[in-house]
């Protein structure tokens, strides 16, 4: 930061899905991890993400028999679109951070953390042929 509070740098550091073993295996084959050597194929700071758990929540479930319809007009024609209740689940990620030295990692986390407040909800498109749309919450656990 400079003497006005504006940040001196931004950094964008690249997301990609990998576990984590994989992730530290790449590390582990390179010799210079800051990319100042162009024959270097992963760079720090990098994050990546995977899928920890998937699990059924009998708390949200809705009645199985439950159906969603919309009608569609086109012209003279109409089409009634149905759809059956959706199924709750909820499905755990990692995010790992990988970072030459703690300070870079605080600061990627510096701006990740203030979103989750206790949550951060992304709306999402189900969709387009029943213009549903649905909350879904992110969860920082």
């Amino acid at each position: 930061m400079d003497s006005s509070g504006n940040p001196l740098q931004n950094i964008r550091v690249p997301l990609s899905y990998a576990p984590k073993e994989k992730m530290l295996v790449r590390l582990e084959q390179q010799e210079d991890l800051r990319g100042d050597d162009s024959k270097v194929a992963v760079t720090l700071p990098r994050m990546s993400f995977d899928i920890q758990t998937f699990s059924y929540d009998p708390s949200r479930k809705l009645n199985k028999n439950l159906k969603f319809g919309k009608v569609k007009a086109s012209g003279d024609t109409k089409k009634l679109n149905t759809q059956y209740a959706p199924v709750p689940y909820d499905i755990g990620f990692n995010l790992y951070v990988f970072v030459a030295n703690s300070d870079d990692g605080l600061q990627i986390l510096e701006q990740i953390l203030p979103y989750f407040q206790p949550d951060y909800t992304v709306t999402m498109i189900e969709s387009t042929t029943m213009d549903t749309k649905r909350d879904i919450p992110f969860i920082l656990e």
